[in-house]
């Protein structure tokens, strides 16, 4: 007990109540320490609710799960309301998160309140009404579905099984809505002659309903937040002003305006505006004039005015003061509501963001509507442009500005982060989002990061292409893969290792202790790491022998030779040192990757072809993610955890590099920059859904009712058991309603193949009029322009068909029953479902729609009903939703938070290194060096983040990150006085050879101008010099040590990455060959040294310039055998080719230097024959032109001990022989010198040999 007090507490308890109760108030005062705060106003209630709960333990699970849960005082008031009203027996919570117990507790609560009212046939007819009226309460509200079940409890035993169903579907489906009038008028009557009332009052009508009806259907609606209905009579007065053309402007009737008093008001409006500065309250008259106004723009412009549904959407988002999100059925006009909305808010001087699902339904609507928002010279553009000017110019030049999320994010970081002045003065006050429920729910946890490309990440292509052969071996299959042993397969081919078995292998004898022994001096010694790595590639025998203790010292001349053959044993994969932590960290997730991008399907979650979707066609063929929600390419993502790279080499595309998440954003925090969000869409969802966006976005709701009664029929689902079947059910349909009922299909398919499949089963029938839609760059001919669909067509689409396409139809089609949409896959939730539906129906049309769908198995095809995949459909979603405010809270808000922090120190840096007039190169690769510091630690800790932020100060900043960002922070200009001390810039790119290496060149660089110009001015080139000279010292600092620092980065990155250092090796080269002295003595023993230094270098880079040519070669080798039956490109084979072709380049330029071996054959070509080409050879030589090749006096033991292993030769004997033909030589004659000296055996020679020295032993003789 805390000083006490919790034992007083619990003594109250069991004092002051009986034991049935002790549980009930240990909860409570969890509940209170949970909200921190005193539940006064609750307590009462919350006891009575939980003295109700029978189930004891249930209430013991819920207090176990309250501590890792996140719950707001609404969510646990209403889980105890059903547990104490729900009779449970037993029921488990395991894996339900605790904000979602009151869905699946609302199941149980409708089973039992629907069994209370008859005895159902069967359990499928319950389970039926319980979806039913589940849907009832989340369309009209608890209050009225409860009220509504009271009223049919009244009416037993009268009520029939079928009659009721039947109620609830027509409530279900929407048919009839559900007003407290209709409530009351149940209460007066039977249950027959209450359906009967119903079906009279919403029989469909082709008339458009009046304001008062709107209005009163917006009051009546559980959807419709508190705030909206107070303004609705006054909104209502506003729309019959508007409608009855009753608005005038100076005595001129508005609704009578020509083009040129439209500009003039506008005009005089904003000046009016502009004068009043804003004191003028934005109220409901202001907005009635200027709606009315706009009403008539678009009457002249598009020959219609608004409805009332579009006037009375515009006007409740606008008197609402808060973010609002409306529903706006399909048909209805929203983006008129749109350009309405942000014209009325561009007059008032304000600024405004569109959001639109695609970057082609951005260009689309900005350019089709720029004739209404020129009539009141109001500048509209879109963000969907590569041209970066002309993004600058859209932003700062125009008030509107449509576009897709993705374009405003990476805008916005690119201004606010690197500082490009992409915004210019624009504000974040107003953005309108199209399909919000997409934006919001459907990618709620999306994140736009601007790719940043550490180098050498290329390099990792080795380790991609070994994990690709291994998971395509032909006796693996691809889900029996076991990770775990391809993770010890890449590692044991990535490094030198040495196992407990091999050190065995000394000694058949060797005991386990004595193993173990020389395991453990090994490590101690770093020669070994943990997992049995060799650290460093040189070894020293003596030191070998010092580190083993006296018991196996003798071994230590064993142990050399099995380190020895290790690290000579050509590895596999060779990735860069400072990069194999970060691939061990992911290598997992790789090998997951990789078989995935086996198993995947172009087609289906991707397609493979060339990126059309941007302003400039690229022709790459690329890996392109299709968004299955809105079916639109997504042409500048990527798929992470190198899934992009291994779909790349799959189809034989170009291989991008990974890139690293540092600059970034989240869909929410972004939307959360703006001071008003408004959001239109066809469905707001579930009430979760609206409660998760409330939560979060703390909006208000509004549900605009159709124009019109909808005229939606939804036909009896078909489920079908197999393929066959279900392409015969689809063609079925068709036939039925092409040929039959002469009326127009649109069939939504789930993925391009499904397209495909149907569009093939149908083309031999209705070869003339059948259509298909893909692809969001793709024109929607059958109906764009302004076409209307005739009957007879069938339209074949993913769901790009099913979101922002409007399929206006013939009066003949909707005479004979409109447009019938086909759905052939059950969508992923309710939203996506009626988003499909609401392509046929449109403005109080007729039309209809069927689910068309496919399960898996015969198994599942006899168990299957549509009311149960429905179910489990919702119930997956909930888990997905539950997961997005889990997600947000627990990881990408603290990694927000973490970003902000380095933010602060980047833009700290940044600026001092512009107050420091530190050289644009140098300042470039600093910044960069940050920013992969930065990156490289999101990496490792974006899997704990919520461990992390269990460490944090008062700031609510993780320790970890503090101590991260102090180290960085430290890191200084380099500005000494009237110089730059290079030496600190070293610290910036310290642990990354790549920069190192460009920093450098930078360095070099500037040692050689200024070499330059001092030899400039000592020759007494006097007027050159002093201009180069002003423009090199005075406006720059000078930088004293730019040569030393420059040779010692060089060497770092060398020994950094010996096997990947030839940009250093040959820069190094470089700058040397700028810095030495040609005029010096050649036999300086100075000279001579920079000059075998300088070759040295050069030759180094050579061997590993074409070390990358063969294993560039190698790589497209085995890609291109592993190709399969995949749709294949040669683009990695050009990618190949042309890197080839860039290090052969590098190569040549050395040769040009060095000078490069010439034999006959060199000078044999089209012109030349072979006995020409001797007698050129012969020619060169005797005039000197060219020498034989030479033999060196000295070579390294390095040397000598490569040619040693090769030959087996012993190292004296090579050395004596060597340095006897130094000098000059004859090939042919050297040769054979060779062959005499050490004669090589034969196989039969060298197996005697063995046996003679007692390698081998107990020879028999079959």
């Amino acid at each position: 007990a805390n000083d006490g007090q919790e034992e007083y507490y619990f003594a109250w308890i069991v004092a002051a109540n009986s034991q049935r109760y002790w549980l009930d108030e240990i909860v409570l005062g969890q509940l209170e320490t949970y909200f921190k705060k005193q539940l006064t106003d609750k307590q009462q209630l919350w006891r009575e609710y939980m003295r109700k709960i029978d189930n004891r333990e249930v209430l013991l699970a819920f207090a176990a799960e309250l501590q890792a849960s996140v719950c707001s005082v609404e969510c646990i008031g209403e889980i105890l309301q059903l547990l104490g009203n729900v009779p449970i027996e037993s029921m488990y919570f395991d894996g339900i998160p605790l904000s979602e117990w009151g869905y699946f507790l609302k199941e149980h609560y409708w089973a039992h309140e629907l069994s209370s009212v008859l005895e159902w046939g069967s359990t499928r007819s319950l389970s039926d009404a319980i979806y039913y009226i589940r849907s009832v309460e989340n369309t009209f509200g608890d209050s009225k579905a409860n009220a509504l079940l009271h009223n049919i409890k009244g009416k037993r035993p009268a009520v029939v099984e079928a009659t009721l169903l039947d109620s609830l579907v027509n409530l279900h489906k929407q048919k009839w809505k559900l007003p407290d009038e209709d409530i009351r008028r149940f209460e007066c009557g039977t249950l027959q002659e209450w359906i009967s009332y119903m079906g009279r009052k919403y029989k469909p009508t082709l008339e458009e309903f009046q304001i008062e009806q709107l209005t009163e259907i917006v009051r009546n609606d559980e959807i419709s937040s508190p705030e909206v209905s107070k303004h609705l009579p006054e909104i209502e007065t506003s729309i019959h002003n508007i409608s009855a053309k009753q608005i005038k402007y100076r005595e001129a009737a508005v609704a009578l305006f020509t083009h040129s008093e439209i500009k003039t008001w506008a005009k005089e409006f904003r000046e009016m505006w502009d004068h009043c500065s804003g004191s003028v309250e934005h109220s409901l008259r202001t907005y009635e004039e200027m709606l009315a106004v706009i009403d008539r723009a678009i009457e002249l412009r598009r020959g219609f005015r608004l409805r009332d549904t579009q006037r009375l959407a515009v006007l409740v988002l606008l008197t609402n003061h808060r973010s609002a999100l409306a529903q706006v059925s399909t048909g209805e006009g929203k983006s008129l509501i749109v350009v309405a909305l942000s014209l009325i808010k561009a007059l008032l001087g304000e600024q405004v963001d569109i959001v639109t699902s695609s970057p082609v339904l951005a260009k689309r609507d900005a350019e089709v509507n720029n004739d209404i928002y020129s009539l009141f010279d109001i500048g509209v553009s879109h963000n969907c442009n590569d041209n970066v000017e002309q993004r600058k110019d859209a932003y700062s030049m125009h008030p509107v500005v449509y576009g897709d999320l993705a374009n405003y994010q990476r805008d916005y970081l690119l201004d606010r982060f690197y500082g490009k002045s992409m915004l210019g003065d624009r504000d974040f006050t107003n953005v309108i989002v199209d399909e919000v429920d997409s934006m919001l729910l459907d990618k709620g946890n999306n994140m736009l990061y601007l790719s940043h490309d550490i180098p050498g990440m290329d390099k990792l292509e080795s380790v991609y292409i070994f994990i690709w052969q291994v998971i395509n071996h032909p006796n693996e299959h691809p889900e029996t893969i076991d990770t775990a042993t391809v993770y010890e397969l890449v590692l044991n081919s990535m490094y030198h290792t040495v196992r407990l078995d091999d050190l065995r292998q000394l000694d058949k004898g060797l005991s386990v202790r004595k193993v173990n022994m020389i395991w453990n001096c090994l490590v101690e010694a770093e020669i070994l790491n943990e997992e049995g790595h060799i650290i460093g590639e040189m070894f020293d025998s003596q030191r070998l022998a010092a580190v083993l203790l006296p018991e196996v010292k003798h071994y230590s001349n064993r142990l050399n030779f099995l380190l020895r053959e290790c690290v000579e044993h050509e590895l596999p994969i060779r990735v860069p040192n400072y990069l194999k932590n970060f691939v061990k960290r992911h290598l997992p997730s790789w090998i997951i990757s990789a078989t995935n991008a086996l198993l995947m399907i172009p087609g289906q979650s991707y397609v493979v072809d060339y990126n059309k979707a941007g302003s400039k066609a690229d022709r790459t063929v690329s890996i392109i993610i299709l968004d299955k929600d809105t079916g639109a390419d997504q042409g500048s993502s990527q798929w992470d955890e190198a899934l992009h790279q291994f779909l790349q080499l799959k189809h034989g595309c170009k291989l991008s590099m990974q890139s690293l998440k540092a600059v970034f954003v989240s869909n929410v925090t972004y939307f959360k920059l703006y001071r008003l969000l408004y959001g239109l869409t066809g469905t707001l969802g579930s009430q979760r859904e609206r409660t998760l966006l409330k939560e979060i976005h703390e909006v208000a709701f509004v549900t605009i009712p159709n124009a019109k009664s909808k005229q939606f029929e939804e036909y009896e689902p078909i489920i079908s058991p197999n393929h066959r079947k279900w392409i015969e059910s689809i063609k079925l349909e068709a036939h039925k309603l092409i040929s039959e009922a002469k009326r127009s299909v649109l069939i939504v398919c789930d993925t391009i193949n499904d397209v495909d499949c149907v569009y093939n089963a149908l083309k031999e029938k209705f070869a003339n009029s059948i259509h298909t839609y893909t692809r969001d760059y793709q024109a929607f001919q059958v109906v764009e322009g302004g076409k209307r669909l005739h009957q007879g067509q069938i339209i074949v689409a993913t769901n790009l068909a099913g979101r922002g396409t409007d399929i206006r139809i013939t009066d003949g089609l909707k005479n004979a029953g409109g447009l019938h949409v086909m759905l052939t896959y059950l969508p992923e939730n309710i939203r996506i479902e009626e988003q499909g539906f609401g392509r046929a129906a449109r403005s109080g049309e007729k039309g209809s729609g069927r689910l068309l769908i496919m399960v898996s198995s015969v198994k599942q095809f006899k168990q299957s009903q549509i009311i149960d995949l429905k179910k489990k459909r919702d119930q997956n979603e909930l888990y997905r939703i539950a997961d997005i405010k889990t997600h947000y809270e627990k990881t990408i808000s603290a990694e927000e938070i973490c970003f902000d922090e380095f933010k602060m120190v980047y833009e700290m840096h940044r600026k001092g290194l512009d107050m420091a007039d530190v050289p644009d190169e140098v300042k470039t690769v600093l910044l960069e060096s940050c920013l992969d510091q930065w990156a490289f630690w999101l990496d490792r800790y974006s899997d704990s983040m919520e461990d992390i932020m269990h460490d944090t100060d008062s700031r609510n900043i993780p320790t970890v990150l503090k101590k991260f960002l102090s180290k960085l922070s430290k890191l200084g200009t380099g500005v000494d006085g009237a110089y730059f001390d290079s030496n600190r810039w070293q610290n910036w790119v310290s642990g990354n050879p790549m920069r190192m290496v460009r920093l450098a060149n930078y360095l070099s660089e500037y040692h050689v101008r200024k070499s330059t110009i001092m030899e400039d001015v000592k020759q007494g080139v006097k007027n050159v010099a002093n201009v180069v000279y002003e423009n090199a010292f005075t406006v720059e600092k000078h930088i004293p040590l730019a040569y030393e620092t420059a040779m010692r980065l060089y060497e770092d990155a060398i020994q950094t990455e010996p096997h990947f250092s030839e940009a250093a090796y040959y820069y190094r080269a470089y700058t040397s060959m700028k810095t030495i002295d040609w005029k010096e003595n050649e036999q300086s023993v100075a000279h001579r040294k920079k000059c075998a230094d300088f070759k040295k270098d050069l030759r180094q880079a050579v061997r590993l310039f074409e070390a990358r040519c063969v294993f560039a070669l190698q790589a497209v080798a085995i890609v291109e055998k592993l190709k399969g039956h995949s749709v294949w490109y040669e683009e990695y084979k050009a990618q190949k080719d042309s890197m080839c072709q860039l290090y052969q380049a590098f190569i040549r330029s050395i040769d040009d230097v060095l000078g490069h071996a010439v034999t006959p054959a060199t000078f044999v070509n089209t012109n030349i024959t072979e006995p020409l080409s001797e007698r050129i050879f012969t020619t060169l030589l005797e005039k000197g032109v060219i020498a034989r090749p030479k033999v060196r006096k000295t070579l390294s033991d390095r040397q000598l001990y490569s040619i040693h292993l090769d030959y087996g030769i012993a190292m004296e004997a090579l050395r004596m022989f060597l340095k006897q033909q130094a000098g000059p030589i004859v090939e042919e004659h050297f040769l054979e010198m060779c062959r005499k000296s050490f004669a090589l055996p034969s196989r039969e020679q060298f197996w005697e040999i063995l046996i003679d020295q007692k390698v081998l032993h107990s020879v028999k003789k079959y």
